[in-house]
């Protein structure tokens, strides 16, 4: 069965990585989250992709995440930019996100390395990580630092391996995983079957194509990560 998780949300239809475009992914009764998570300079985690605020938020300028303060950076519109109907939208904190995931639901938290120090990005998450035991959270990473430390501040803690590379794969094996996000593009049915007789369950980004999507399911990829998680399940068109 296609498993569908909600890239950034489901930003097709709302502003990536807003609590709208999140609210939207749980009515579309998708079987996962996902979402980037950056350090302010007051040591919060938000819920961001890119390492500045120019591209989705009302600045004019790119300004760093890591230089702002949760406060400045909710002085911020993050959702006009994708359409008038998502004004006022605020970037969200990481705990705000799981607060409104229903506690079955699993989020994948993807932590970016930005400007932020490997141990203290990792020991900010696992700290909010760990305050919701009952939550289904999966946390990521393309940093092999990140996902090491990660694993030495809570050994229980679940992991996923992040590549978009094929030679970025053999290092994360040598890493304690049960589970790997893989770059569609990098997949092929031999190196699938390869890593599943490793043990390891694959999801695969950012694929928006339902006909690659089963295909992709039927070699044996755990779940599909997607921008568009409506067209992938065959719901109505927006």
């Amino acid at each position: 069965m296609l498993k569908c998780i909600a890239h950034r949300g489901a930003s097709a239809e709302a502003p990536e990585n807003t609590l709208a475009a999140f609210r939207q992914a749980i009515a579309l009764k998708v079987e996962g989250l996902e979402c980037d998570v950056h350090l302010t300079k007051d040591q919060r985690i938000v819920v961001i992709h890119d390492t500045h605020i120019g591209r989705t938020t009302s600045s004019e300028e790119r300004l760093n995440i890591a230089d702002l303060t949760l406060a400045e950076l909710r002085s911020f519109d993050a959702g006009s930019w994708f359409g008038p109907l998502f004004k006022g939208e605020l970037i969200p904190t990481l705990e705000e996100l799981i607060q409104l995931t229903p506690e079955e639901l699993p989020l994948m938290i993807e932590v970016k390395k930005g400007r932020s120090i490997p141990a203290a990005i990792s020991k900010a998450v696992v700290n909010i990580v760990d305050r919701y035991p009952r939550h289904t959270l999966i946390v990521g990473s393309f940093s092999i630092p990140i996902l090491k430390e990660m694993h030495r501040l809570n050994p229980q803690i679940e992991l996923i391996g992040i590549a978009e590379k094929a030679e970025e794969v053999l290092p994360l094996l040598e890493l304690p995983l049960k589970r790997l996000a893989l770059w569609h593009r990098i997949l092929d049915p031999k190196g699938i079957q390869i890593l599943l007789k490793k043990g390891m369950k694959l999801w695969t980004f950012t694929v928006d194509d339902p006909q690659h999507a089963h295909e992709l399911t039927d070699l044996g990829v755990e779940a599909i990560i997607t921008n568009n998680p409506r067209k992938l399940k065959f719901l109505d068109t927006v």
